[in-house]
């Protein structure tokens, strides 16, 4: 009998990484908000704390994101709380994107 294949390619095994991985900093830092006693705004300050906490479990491990993801899932954060905090606004979107480059910086 022929073996089938899975369909799975290196691109599907990246994406479940990062979908992981991005699962596991969103509740990392949902918990912390909860040990903190849910205050207002500061998302980022736990998410970041969480982001750090992840690289020291898992250093010395085989790196499963480039500084390239990290640097722009951190982006993609730091934006979308900028949005958040201007009203949810429609229309420029790169504004919110570049502000939040500027912020981060590179890696």
């Amino acid at each position: 009998a022929a073996i089938k294949s899975s369909g799975s390619s290196p691109e599907m095994f990246r994406e479940t990484s990062l979908e992981m991985y991005h699962k596991w900093v969103s509740d990392a830092a949902y918990y912390r908000w909860l040990n903190r006693g849910r205050p207002m705004g500061d998302a980022l300050d736990d998410w970041v704390a969480a982001e750090a906490e992840y690289a020291r479990r898992t250093a010395g491990e085989h790196d499963m994101f480039t500084p390239g993801q990290v640097r722009h899932k951190a982006v993609e954060v730091v934006a979308f709380h900028s949005w958040l905090d201007r009203g949810r606004p429609h229309g420029d979107a790169d504004a919110d994107w570049r502000a939040a480059e500027a912020l981060v910086g590179e890696v």
